[in-house]
């Protein structure tokens, strides 16, 4: 398995390499939360093999919230349901609950399956068990899940289980990414602990 850190452009490459490749699952993890899901619906976007896909997420009712502000006005949420065909970045997609029927396939002649966020369900075993059975019963093609709030090594729990994890760093894309940066350097070491990579 590959682990690599990179700056936006060359980790929105990776992406579209990894959709490219004989890879099937890949781990995104990072700092900030909204950069990664921005980054990865631009590399749906310009991917010309993603048709179709999933968001594997928590509620449905944190999806504007999570998504909105990574997408351009005409395709904002505003209240959206399972199960209900959307078109963003150029893919028509639909949402699906986490831990819900997780012992059955799902995503079906799908070109990608897109667990976000994943983060919260790995501070605790039963739940992080649900999402890697989710992830096992995927018939995707691809399948990308994104962390949150990563401040922490526990996304590690799934290294076993996907091909590649990618760390987008965008610590330095302007001086608000940096002091965030280095405000949570800083409470990791307040708190004994250091950065997770």
């Amino acid at each position: 398995m590959e682990i690599k850190k990179l700056e936006a452009r060359p980790f929105f490459e990776a992406v579209l390499d990894f959709l490219e490749s004989d890879k099937r699952t890949l781990l995104v993890r990072g700092l900030f939360n909204q950069d990664k899901l921005t980054v990865i619906l631009q590399a749906m976007r310009e991917a010309p093999n993603i048709k179709n896909g999933v968001f594997v997420t928590g509620y449905i009712s944190e999806v504007p919230r999570l998504f909105n502000d990574s997408l351009i006005s005409r395709d904002k949420f505003k209240n959206p349901r399972l199960k209900t065909n959307y078109k963003i970045a150029n893919t028509t997609i639909h949402f699906e609950k986490q831990e819900q029927s997780v012992e059955y396939n799902f995503a079906f002649n799908t070109d990608l399956a897109v667990f976000y966020p994943v983060e919260s369900a790995l501070f605790d075993e039963k739940r992080t068990n649900k999402v890697i059975s989710k992830l096992e019963h995927s018939k995707a093609t691809k399948n990308i899940l994104i962390t949150t709030n990563d401040y922490s090594n526990r996304a590690e729990k799934l290294y076993p289980f996907v091909d590649e994890v990618l760390i987008l760093d965008t610590s330095s894309i302007d001086k608000k990414h940096t002091e965030k940066a280095k405000i949570i350097e800083s409470n990791l070491k307040t708190e004994g602990r250091e950065m997770p990579y």
